[in-house]
């Protein structure tokens, strides 16, 4: 139920049509855990740290994921 949760509120802008992909959100720490792009406000370690590499390729994949 948790992963559920964590993806939902990654993908809510793209399902509400607010944005064309998740990475567009400007709200969204999305792109902090997909880019090479640092971002002083989002620690992404303990989250990547769940995934086998290549850590932001797999992580983009769960996030996608369609039930």
């Amino acid at each position: 139920m948790v992963q559920l949760e964590y993806r939902y509120t990654k993908m809510y802008s793209l399902e509400a049509s607010m944005v064309n992909t998740p990475e567009k959100y400007r709200w969204s720490s999305y792109q902090a855990y997909i880019s090479n792009k640092d971002n002083p406000y989002v620690r992404t370690d303990k989250i990547l740290s769940y995934f086998s590499e290549p850590v932001k390729e797999k992580y983009r994949e769960f996030i996608e994921e369609r039930e």
